[in-house]
């Protein structure tokens, strides 16, 4: 037999072979789904819950999958110390956006527009009305293969309130582990300064943040974190469970609510809310 009969024989021998290896690995794929093949409709939001208790939006990590969108939101924080004859009520308006650069990273922004905060203690009360904080940053999708991605980032703070200026640094995980559900994993350190005639008041601390995500429908998501901060005002600033719902409204539409609470910390915040509506542009996935 002559070697190009030889070779001809075996590669008919193997095209059987190749369909159904091919078909086997289809009908597991949607099961593992990457960062463009995610549960839900494209205009819910994904990631962990983007709510801190820092400045701006310090603090509060950031999503494995890049997207491009463009955000409107309301935060809220509240301490209400009785005994302590104290209370603090702060309110900003935030605008966010972010561009994908091909899917393979993005860039991002934040600026607190309107930020109105009320203090009283026993004696005086007073309240400020000024603009916030601006940041800035990017993100690369390091890794995203058979459903998992690993994406770096930092942002900066800027100093546009005339208050604050911080670096956040960290690395955030997203997995799908069934059809339904998927989870985040992120760990991030931050350091910020005050400016002006006053001390800096330097503090540096970490985030770490576990979160599960449940998509019973195509237009609605549950989102559960745990947020534990060390370091910026006590060995441990706050650990905090965070609880999302996530709406899809229109096409690429979405909106959240979340609420945060700290349980234990040295942190004094009582509680954190946040409403964000955002249009995505990117919808395919």
């Amino acid at each position: 037999m002559s070697r190009a009969v030889l070779i001809a024989v075996v590669v008919a021998a193997l095209l059987p072979v190749a369909p159904a290896r091919a078909d086997v690995e289809v009908a597991k794929e949607p099961f593992v789904p990457s960062c463009v093949n995610r549960p839900g409709d494209p205009g819910l939001f994904e990631g962990p819950v983007a709510i801190g208790l820092l400045a701006g939006d310090l603090g509060a990590g950031r999503r494995a999958c890049p997207r491009s969108e463009l955000t409107l939101g309301a935060r809220a924080l509240a301490t209400i110390d009785t005994p302590g004859f104290y209370g603090n009520l702060a309110v900003g308006a935030r605008l966010e956006g972010s561009w994908s650069i091909r899917g393979r990273g993005e860039l991002f922004a934040s600026f607190t527009f309107v930020d109105w905060q009320f203090v009283q203690n026993a004696t005086l009360k007073a309240s400020n009305l000024t603009a916030g904080p601006l940041t800035v940053g990017g993100s690369v999708l390091a890794y995203d293969t058979r459903g998992l991605a690993i994406s770096p980032y930092a942002r900066v703070l800027l100093p546009t309130d005339g208050r604050t200026i911080g670096l956040e640094y960290g690395v955030s995980l997203a997995g799908i582990f069934a059809r339904r559900f998927g989870a985040h994993l992120l760990a991030a350190g931050d350091l910020s300064a005050g400016i002006g005639p006053g001390p800096t008041s330097a503090r540096g601390g970490a985030l770490i943040l576990v979160g599960l995500a449940w998509t019973p429908a195509r237009w609605f998501s549950f989102t559960f974190d745990a947020q534990l901060h060390f370091g910026a005002l006590a060995p441990l600033d706050w650990f905090a469970p965070v609880a999302a719902l996530r709406f899809r409204l229109w096409r690429g539409l979405g909106a959240e609510l979340s609420a945060l609470v700290p349980v234990v910390g040295g942190d004094r915040h009582d509680t954190a809310l946040l409403l964000r509506i955002g249009w995505r542009f990117d919808r395919t996935r």
